[in-house]
């Protein structure tokens, strides 16, 4: 079924329905509510229609539910941190942002996505050579 609902909400975004999208995915975690992929879907739409604050949310609950296994979640919450961060001229975002990579790289060391996320805040904030 949370292919079902991938498919239909890859679909929607494709003809830029991102907010049907963000809908269709909203109303499914009523029927589902504890899936972490169905939570990453909505984070994955949330952060192309920019609402980072819900980009992060979702992104969490998904990781408090495979806490084994959320590096994924943590990169995407530091790339979400980083564009709120952007979005809000607020350093405290960007510290924040660190910390989720940085927790992502943790759980897996060779975690490419955290490390380009990384590389992009050290660019935004002048330090060439660490990022």
């Amino acid at each position: 079924m949370i292919a079902s609902f991938e498919q239909l909400s890859d679909i929607l975004c494709s003809i830029g329905h991102f907010s049907k999208a963000y809908d269709l995915l909203e109303s499914a975690m009523k029927v589902i509510p504890s899936d972490p992929v169905l939570h990453e879907l909505i984070a994955r739409v949330a952060f192309i229609m920019e609402n980072f604050d819900k980009c992060i949310s979702h992104n969490k609950k998904a990781a408090d539910m495979k806490p084994n296994n959320c590096a994924n979640n943590n990169s995407d919450i530091g790339l979400a941190y980083y564009r709120l961060g952007l979005q809000q001229a607020n350093n405290k975002h960007f510290d924040m942002a660190f910390k989720h990579c940085r927790l992502a790289l943790t759980e897996n060391p060779r975690y490419a996505n955290a490390m380009v996320n990384m590389g992009l805040i050290y660019r935004y904030q002048n330090a060439g050579l660490d990022a």
